[in-house]
């Protein structure tokens, strides 16, 4: 497996152009509605979002950015946060997959971490917790 390959596992967030949120429902809408204060209903701002045609750029972003209030994609922050933790699990296993792929490929712990944007000491833990658990189920 290539470094460039590699790559595409790397957990920092890509790019996101901005130009859905000329196109989000909620533009003219009171922002009050998905802002609540504490006791007060979220339920105006999601109905709003369930038919943004944008809803899921805005949940992205939300999530994404680490936006810790109101409703985005018609998801609370507590939705948000659950969603985000199995989205980040998901890449982590995916690049520690990749990690390995790489290791058994032949490419060095060193070159595996600057392609990924991490230190050789955590490749070689990525490495050796996967050897270690082989080692669990043999």
């Amino acid at each position: 497996m290539s470094a460039s390959l590699l790559a595409e596992f790397a957990l920092s967030p890509r790019p996101r152009d901005p130009s859905w949120r000329a196109r989000a429902a909620c533009g003219d809408a009171d922002p009050d509605l998905f802002f609540p204060p504490d006791g007060v209903s979220a339920e105006p701002g999601r109905r709003i979002c369930a038919r943004c045609p944008v809803r899921q750029e805005c949940l992205d972003y939300a999530i994404s950015n680490g936006i810790a209030h109101g409703t985005w994609g018609g998801l609370s922050e507590r939705d948000r946060r659950v969603l985000r933790a199995r989205r980040l699990r998901a890449l982590r296993r995916d690049r520690d997959r990749a990690i390995l792929a790489a290791h058994v490929g032949g490419l060095s712990e060193e070159a595996i971490g600057r392609a990924l944007g991490l230190t050789r000491s955590s490749v070689s833990r990525i490495v050796l917790r996967h050897h270690n658990q082989l080692s669990l189920k043999s």
